[in-house]
């Protein structure tokens, strides 16, 4: 019984040759990489409290997408591109409105006073 089971070792190793064992440590790897991996939470996060002061934006003629922190803005121009100026003295071209900044700042400023806030005892 013994050497029937060494046998199927001893042929288990023979078969876990070169290509094999090279798959196998790399599975080991990936697994080993994902457990150790820190645990990311956010996912978690409901879609509310992402971005909670922030609008997004696009900037410049080619649109790029940005998150500007709606607090900051103390002007909007409406030159022929809307200008809007910060309060750190930052001026961004962006391809919205004057309109549809404010209308982006009011949904904004609703959804922050609906968010539900937590209140502790400590």
């Amino acid at each position: 019984m013994l050497s029937g089971v060494l046998m199927l070792i001893a042929r288990s190793r023979r078969q876990l040759a070169a290509g094999d064992a090279l798959e196998v440590a790399a599975r080991a790897r990936s697994v080993r990489k994902t457990l150790h991996r820190p645990p990311d939470f956010r996912h978690k996060l409901l879609n509310r409290e992402e971005n909670r002061a922030m609008i997004k934006l696009h900037h410049g003629r080619e649109g790029r997408e940005i998150w500007v922190n709606a607090d900051l803005i103390e002007t909007v121009e409406a030159t022929p591109d809307t200008v809007v100026k910060l309060t750190t003295d930052r001026r961004m071209i962006v391809t919205e409105t004057p309109e549809e900044l404010v209308a982006l700042v009011v949904e904004m400023k609703r959804r922050a006073e609906n968010r539900p806030h937590v209140i502790s005892d400590r």
